[in-house]
C-alpha cells in the first residue's frame, strides 16, 4: 500500500472534482508551474495518477506510472528536439514508515538509469526516519522536508540522512480541486480569486486553498529543478540536484530538537536563483 501523498488530473479535461477528488496532484502541480503560485510557470505538466480517490494505491500502479513516465521521457529524447528542455518527476507519495519495496526501490533506480531524469520525492509526514521510507530512501532522488516562513522545520517531517534539502512547504497558497481542499474567497489574502457567478458572495469557494507538508516542498524543489532545466537543457540528473544542494543556504533551519535525527540531517534550505 501507498501512503496519501498526491494525486494527479489531465489538465486537458474539465471536470477537475471527477479527475482529482482528492485535490492534492491539482495542488502540488500548481506549485511546479502555476501562473500564478509557480516555481517555474513556464513548464508543462504531465499527469500521471497513480493514486485513487482517496489518495491511496498500490505499488504495481507506481511502478506502472513510472514506467509509462519512462517512455515518455526516452521518446521525447529520442527526437532531439529543441522543445524538449528535459524532464523533472514529483514522486510525492511514499510506503509506510518500515515498509520496505524492493519493487518500487527499483523501479526508482531503473527509472534513473535510463531517462537520466531528476526524480523529486517528499521526504514524508510521519515526524520518523525518511531512510525508513520508500521512496524518500532511494540515493536516486531528491528527498525533500519541509519548513515554514520562518525557516522552522515542520513539525511532522520525517528526517535523518536520506534529507537532501528543506524546501518551503506549510501553508502554501495554491490551485484547489477535491470537496475539502478549497478555502472560502474571504480566506485566501495572498490571492484575488473572483468566481463569475456571484463576486459578492463570500461563500463561493476560491480557486486557490492552502495547503502544508513535505509533498509542497517536494513540489517547490520540482520547480526549482525545471528552472535550472529550462537555462540547462543537457544537464543529468545528477548535475541538477548538485546545483540546488550547492546553492542551498546551510545553517539556517531551525529544527527546534537535539535529538539524533535531528542532528544527522543536512541542514540545507532551497534557494532560488
Amino acid at each position: 500500500k501507498i501512503d496519501s501523498h498526491v494525486t494527479a488530473l489531465d489538465p486537458d479535461e474539465d471536470d477537475l472534482l471527477d479527475l482529482d477528488p482528492d485535490g492534492h496532484g491539482t495542488f502540488c502541480a500548481s506549485l511546479i508551474a502555476g501562473r500564478t503560485t509557480g516555481v517555474a510557470p513556464g513548464a508543462k505538466i504531465v499527469s500521471v495518477r497513480v493514486l485513487n480517490s482517496d489518495g491511496a494505491g498500490s505499488v504495481s500502479d507506481v511502478v506502472a506510472g513510472l514506467e509509462w513516465t519512462s517512455d515518455q521521457i526516452l521518446s521525447k529524447q529520442a527526437e532531439k528536439s529543441d522543445m524538449f528542455k528535459g524532464a523533472v518527476v514529483l514522486l510525492a507519495l511514499g510506503a509506510p514508515i518500515g515498509v520496505r519495496s524492493r519493487a518500487l526501490e527499483n523501479a526508482v533506480d531503473r527509472f534513473a538509469r535510463e531517462t537520466n531524469s531528476l526524480l523529486v520525492t517528499a521526504s514524508g509526514n510521519q515526524n520518523a526516519d525518511a531512510c525508513a521510507s520508500v521512496p524518500a530512501r532511494s540515493s536516486r532522488c531528491m528527498t525533500v522536508a519541509a519548513t515554514d516562513s520562518r525557516d522552522m522545520n515542520y513539525a511532522w517531517n520525517n528526517l535523518g540522512r536520506c534529507v537532501d534539502v528543506f524546501a518551503p512547504g506549510v501553508r502554501l497558497v495554491g490551485a484547489c480541486a477535491g470537496q475539502n481542499r478549497c478555502t472560502k474567497k474571504n480566506e485566501v489574502d495572498a490571492i484575488t480569486a473572483k468566481s463569475s457567478h456571484n463576486d459578492d458572495d463570500d461563500d463561493i469557494e476560491s480557486l486557490y486553498g492552502y495547503q502544508s507538508g513535505t509533498s509542497m516542498a517536494a513540489a517547490v524543489a520540482a520547480g526549482a529543478a525545471a528552472r535550472i532545466l529550462s537555462e540547462n537543457p543537457n544537464f543529468g540528473a545528477e548535475e541538477v540536484k548538485g546545483i540546488i544542494i550547492r546553492n542551498a543556504t546551510r545553517g539556517i533551519v531551525v529544527l527546534g530538537s537535539s535529538s539524533v535525527l535531528y542532528t544527522v540531517t543536512y541542514n540545507r534550505l532551497l534557494r532560488l536563483h
